[in-house]
């Protein structure tokens, strides 16, 4: 009984470890698209920052 206990508890701390690691390369995935949008965004023209701002404010409204 005591080795099943055993064997629970090294689980959900593998678990939390994997779950941990999934988050923080998310995390590094997101800071990626942003600077790749942020650089993308500085050297737009006119006619695409118009269509960028109009579907941002259509993606705001519907996430209301």
């Amino acid at each position: 009984m005591e080795s099943e206990a055993l064997k629970m508890a090294q689980q959900n701390e593998e678990h939390f470890e994997v779950i941990s690691g999934n988050k923080a390369k998310a995390y590094e995935e997101q800071k990626e698209m942003r600077q790749e949008l942020i650089k993308w965004i500085n050297s737009c023209d006119k006619f695409q920052m118009l269509e960028l701002y109009s579907e941002m404010r259509r993606m705001k409204r519907s996430a209301l």
